[in-house]
C-alpha cells in the first residue's frame, strides 16, 4: 500500500487538516519531474538553476506544514499533559477514601472510580492517537524528501533530518512517558500494581462480536425469506382482504418500525466507513451503544417474528390453516404488538438496555417540551419524529383495536375516531419541534431559532386546513376557502423545508464554491453524485411529506392503505438519506476542531471535597478543576469551560462560543497502535 493511501486511512478525521498535505506536495514534485533537464544533456549550473527554481515552491509549503504539525502537535500534548495531572490527583483522592472510611458516607465510591475509570480510558486513546500523528506526519516528511533527491542535485535529506530531530512531533519519549504514567497510575488504583493488566485494559477495543452478530443477522434474515414466500402465497388468495384491512394498520406499524430500524443501520454504516464518529455528536456512549451490524440483527430478529404472526393471522382467518380452533384471529396481531412492546420496554440488560434507555429519556424530553432538553439529539429524534406521522397514526389505531375490541364486529369504530386524532397526531410532532425551537432561541438568542420555529408553524397550517378537507370531501374545489389555503400552506411548506433542509441542514447550494451547488468540504468528495441525488429527490419527497400530514383522505380500502403505507415509505426513506448529509455537516462545520478527544468528566468536583475527607490533596494546581461540566474536565482556561457548562448544560444564554476545541472521541481505534 502506498503512504499516500495509508496516511488517509489512518489519518484522525477531525485532525485533518492539522497533518502534512501530502498529496498536494507530492504532485507539486511529480510536476516538477517531467521538466526536469536531464544531468547527461546538460552542464550541473543549468540543471541547478533550473530545478532550484522550481523546489523553492515545494520547500516552502513544506516549512509551512512542519511548522503547523509542530504546533498542533505541542497544543496538543500540553492539553494531555495538564490532564494526566488532574488524574493523578484523582487518582490519589479515590486511593485516600478507600483508605479512609469515615469519608465514604459523604461519596459513593464505586460509581466514581467507574467514571474514573472511563476518564482515564479516553485520555489513554488520546495519547495514542497523537503519538500515532506525530509517526505519520514524520513518515510523511521523511519520504517527499526522499522524493526530492531523487530529482535534485543537493540532496535536502540531512539537513531536514537535522530539522526533524529537533521537532517536538518527531520523539515520541514525552509521550511514552505520560502513557507509562498513566498506566502505573491506573495500576495501582483499578489491577492492584499489575502493570501489563492495566497496560491491556487501557488498550482494549469495544467487544461487539461481529462474528456472531453476523451470524444472528444471516440466521434470522434465512428465516425471513420462506416465510415472505409464504406470505405472498397467502395474499394471492384474495378471499379475506377486506378482514385483513381492519388489522393492516397494526401490522403496518411494526413493519415501519422495523423499516426504520433496518434504516438506521444503513445509516450507522455510511458514517462508519466515513469515519464520521455519531456517537460523539449524538452524545453517546460509543462502548455501549449498538454498532451497525447489531442494529441489522434486531431489525431481522423484529421482522422474522413479525412475519411469523402476519402469516398465523392470515392462515387463520383464510382457513389455510388453523393452529386451534379456540384461538381467535385477533390474538395474533396481539401477541406480535405485545412482543415488541416487550423487547422496547423490559428493563433487563437485554436487547441493548442503554440504546433503548437513550432513545425512552429522549422521547420524553421531546414530549416535555418546551421544558424537555434542547441539544442536537433532541432536535434530531424530534425531525425524525415529523416523518413518522402515519406510524404514530397506525399505534393510535393500535390501541384502539386492543382497547374496545368491538373492530371485529363494527369495522369503522376506530376509523370514526381518527376523526379527531388524526389531525392531533399530524400536528403534534411539528408542534412540539416548534417549542424546542422556541425554547432554544429563548436560551441562546439565536434568531437562526426563530426562522427555524416558523417553518414548523408553516407546515403546521397544512394540518390545520387539510383537516376539512379530509372529512368532508371538498377534494379539488378551489372555490372552497380550505382548499385554497391548504393548497397555498402545501406549497410554502415544501419550499421553505427544502430551503431549510439543503442550505442550512446539509450546508449546500454555497455560493463560489469549488463544487457545484455543494460546498468546499465534503467528506464523500469522489462521490459527489450522491449529494446531487439528495438534493433533487428531497425537493420531490417533500411533496409526499406534506400528504403524510395531511389527513385528505378518510376511506377504508386496499388503495388507499397501499398509498399512505407508500407514502410513509417514501417520508423514511427521505428522512435517512437527510440524516445522512445532516450528520455529515454537524461533523465537518459544528464538530471539527482540535480535540478529538470527548473527554469524560471527572468524579470529584473540588468544590464538593471538605476538610473533613482528611485528604491531602493539592487543590491550587493550575486549571478550574470544576470537572462536572458535561463531556469536558480540566486542561483549558476556565472561561471556556464556564461557556460550555452554560450553554450544554445550564442551556444559558451564551453570546460567543470558541466551537474549534469541540471535537469528537474517535470510536474507531483501530488507527491507533
Amino acid at each position: 500500500m502506498k503512504f499516500g493511501q495509508q496516511l488517509e486511512n489512518n489519518i484522525v478525521p477531525e485532525w485533518r487538516k492539522y497533518y502534512i498535505q501530502y498529496t498536494d506536495l507530492k504532485k507539486i514534485l511529480l510536476d516538477i519531474s517531467p521538466e526536469a533537464p536531464h544531468p547527461e544533456s546538460s552542464s550541473s549550473y543549468e540543471v541547478s538553476i533550473l530545478l532550484g527554481g522550481s523546489f523553492d515552491r515545494f520547500f516552502a509549503l513544506l516549512e509551512k506544514d512542519l511548522d503547523k504539525v509542530t504546533k498542533f502537535f505541542q497544543d496538543r500534548f500540553s492539553e494531555f499533559d495538564q490532564r494526566v495531572n488532574f488524574l493523578r490527583e484523582q487518582a490519589f483522592l479515590v486511593e485516600s477514601l478507600e483508605n479512609n472510611t469515615s469519608s465514604l458516607r459523604y461519596l459513593s465510591l464505586k460509581p466514581k472510580k467507574a467514571q474514573l475509570r472511563k476518564a482515564f480510558e479516553t485520555t489513554y486513546k488520546g495519547l495514542l492517537m497523537l503519538k500515532n500523528y506525530g509517526w505519520l506526519n514524520l513518515t510523511g516528511f521523511v519520504r517527499l524528501l526522499k522524493k526530492h533527491d531523487r530529482l535534485a542535485l543537493e540532496p535536502k535529506s540531512k539537513e531536514w533530518g537535522k530539522k526533524l530531530s529537533e521537532r517536538s512531533f518527531s520523539n515520541p519519549v514525552e509521550v511514552d512517558n505520560i502513557l507509562n504514567t498513566l498506566e502505573e497510575i491506573f495500576a495501582r488504583v483499578f489491577t492492584k500494581n499489575n502493570k501489563a493488566t492495566a497496560k491491556a485494559q487501557l488498550r482494549k477495543r469495544q467487544h461487539d462480536h461481529p462474528d456472531l452478530d453476523m451470524f444472528r443477522l444471516g440466521l434470522f434474515t434465512g428465516i425471513s425469506l420462506p416465510l415472505l414466500f409464504i406470505l405472498t402465497f397467502l395474499m394471492g388468495q384474495g378471499t379475506y382482504t377486506q378482514t385483513f384491512l381492519t388489522v393492516l394498520p397494526i401490522f403496518r406499524l411494526m413493519f415501519l418500525i422495523d423499516v426504520v430500524s433496518w434504516f438506521w443501520g444503513v445509516n450507522i454504516l455510511v458514517w462508519h466507513h466515513a469515519r464520521i464518529n455519531h456517537c460523539y455528536i449524538f452524545e453517546f456512549d460509543s462502548t455501549k451503544a449498538a454498532n451497525y451490524r447489531q442494529v441489522f440483527k434486531i431489525a431481522a430478529i423484529l421482522l422474522t417474528v413479525q412475519l411469523v404472526f402476519l402469516v398465523l393471522y392470515l392462515g387463520s382467518i383464510g382457513d389455510t390453516f388453523i393452529i386451534s380452533p379456540s384461538i381467535p384471529p385477533w390474538v395474533f396481531p396481539f401477541c406480535s404488538c405485545l412482543f415488541l412492546l416487550v423487547f422496547w420496554l423490559n428493563p433487563f440488560d437485554l436487547f441493548f438496555q442503554y440504546s433503548r434507555a437513550t432513545l425512552a429519556r429522549n422521547l420524553v424530553h421531546i414530549a416535555m417540551s418546551p421544558f424537555g432538553l434542547v441539544k442536537f439529539k433532541q432536535f434530531f429524534l424530534g425531525d425524525v419524529l415529523t416523518s413518522l406521522v402515519r406510524t404514530l397514526e397506525d399505534f393510535e389505531y393500535t390501541v384502539c383495536y386492543f382497547v374496545t375490541l368491538t373492530l371485529p364486529a363494527d369495522p369503522n369504530a376506530c376509523t370514526n375516531a381518527n376523526v379527531y386524532a388524526v389531525p392531533i397526531i399530524s400536528a403534534l410532532p411539528l408542534l412540539w419541534r416548534l417549542l424546542q425551537c422556541l425554547r432554544r432561541w429563548w436560551l441562546t438568542h439565536d434568531r437562526l431559532q426563530l426562522a427555524n420555529a416558523l417553518k414548523y408553524f408553516v407546515s403546521m397550517g397544512v394540518v390545520v386546513f387539510g383537516t376539512p378537507l379530509g372529512y368532508n370531501n371538498h377534494l379539488f374545489n378551489f372555490a372552497n376557502p380550505f382548499q385554497i389555503c391548504w393548497v397555498f400552506f402545501m406549497i410554502v411548506s415544501t419550499i421553505y423545508t427544502y430551503t431549510w433542509d439543503v442550505y442550512i441542514d446539509w450546508g449546500l447550494f454555497r455560493r463560489n464554491s469549488k463544487n457545484f451547488m455543494l460546498r468546499d468540504e465534503l467528506v464523500w468528495r469522489n462521490k459527489k453524485w450522491f449529494y446531487y441525488y439528495a438534493i433533487v429527490s428531497n425537493l420531490i419527497f417533500r411533496f409526499f411529506w406534506t400528504l403524510t400530514i395531511s389527513p385528505i383522505i378518510n376511506e377504508v380500502n386496499c388503495f388507499y392503505d397501499l398509498f399512505i403505507t407508500a407514502l410513509a415509505l417514501v417520508e423514511i426513506l427521505r428522512r435517512f438519506t437527510w440524516s445522512i448529509i445532516k450528520i455529515e455537516n454537524e461533523y465537518l462545520n459544528n464538530y471539527e476542531g482540535f480535540r478529538a478527544i470527548k473527554f469524560v468528566p471527572l468524579p470529584f468536583d473540588r468544590n464538593h471535597i471538605t476538610p473533613e475527607m482528611n485528604v491531602n490533596v493539592n487543590l491550587n494546581q493550575s486549571g478550574n478543576g470544576n470537572s462536572g461540566s458535561e463531556g469536558f474536565a480540566g486542561g483549558a482556561p476556565s472561561g471556556f469551560f464556564q461557556q460550555i457548562y452554560q450553554r450544554f448544560v445550564q442551556q444559558q444564554p451564551v453570546t460567543s462560543i470558541n466551537t474549534s476545541s469541540l471535537t469528537a472521541l474517535d470510536e474507531n481505534s483501530h488507527h491507533v497502535d
